[in-house]
This record gives C-alpha cells, sequence and structure tokens, in this order.
C-alpha cells in the first residue's frame, strides 16, 4: 500500500468506528450483520402507472467492501438484498440479533444499479436503498 492508501484505510476504519451501527444484511436465506453508516435520506414522489403519487424514501448506507460477506464469501451489494437495523444496545451485551424499525431493499429508481463506489479510492460501498416497510410507509 501507498501513503494515500495507507491513510484512507485508516479514515475508513475510523469512520466505521465513529459513525457505523450494525444493520443486519439479508440475501434469500443468507444474511450477516455489519457495520453501516447512514448516508443523508432522499425523499420523492413517484408517479405509477395509475396516476396515484406515493412517497418514498430512499437511503444510501457507506459499507466498508471487506465487510459485506454473505454466506462467507465476499460479495457486492445486489438488487433485492434488504438491510435491517437491530438494537444495537442488545446485540452489543449479548450477541442477539433483534430487527426494528425499517426494512430497505438494495434497489433504487434513481440510482442506476445497487450501488457505486464512495471516492475514487474505493473506500466504501455507496449502497442504494428503499425503504419497503416502516413508519409511514402505505400499504401496510
Amino acid at each position: 500500500m501507498n501513503l494515500i492508501q495507507d491513510a484512507m484505510a485508516i479514515h475508513a476504519e475510523a469512520h466505521t468506528e465513529a459513525n457505523g451501527v450494525p444493520y443486519l444484511v439479508k440475501r434469500g436465506r443468507i444474511q450477516n450483520v455489519m457495520m453501516a453508516t447512514p448516508a443523508t435520506p432522499r425523499i420523492g414522489d413517484e408517479e405509477t402507472a395509475m396516476d396515484a403519487q406515493i412517497q418514498v424514501k430512499a437511503q444510501d448506507f457507506l459499507i466498508r467492501p471487506e465487510a459485506y460477506i454473505l454466506g462467507g464469501q465476499n460479495v457486492e451489494p445486489a438488487d433485492g438484498d434488504t438491510v435491517w437495523p437491530i438494537n444495537q444496545a442488545q446485540y452489543e451485551e449479548t450477541g442477539t440479533i433483534t430487527p426494528t424499525g425499517e426494512i430497505f431493499e438494495v434497489g433504487s429508481a434513481d440510482s442506476p444499479g445497487a450501488w457505486n463506489w464512495s471516492d475514487g479510492y474505493r473506500t466504501f460501498f455507496r449502497v442504494h436503498t428503499v425503504r419497503r416497510k416502516g413508519p409511514n410507509v402505505q400499504g401496510q
């Protein structure tokens, strides 16, 4: 590694340690707890084929590439993966995974692909998601 790569690795670790919270990431029946940092939420209105407007909440998450492990394999985020917040205090104390709050699905109508790099040094996956279940989501 060169000096810039070393500095970016230190930055990524410090960022995750300071801002990261545990999330349960699932792909089908495969799941793993990953530390992620929620990025600024995107909120907008989308029109459907029936001219009704539905408010959606799109949320990006920053996840270190080496932490995105599912089924023992280091993989890239994919459309359809789900991201669930978990009870952080309970997880840190007992290791118990209890999903809480909103459920986000990887993929976004306004962003191409499931993810992109956070920067030119490929420090984090910037994972694009849309809220599927949670407060104020219609159809629950």
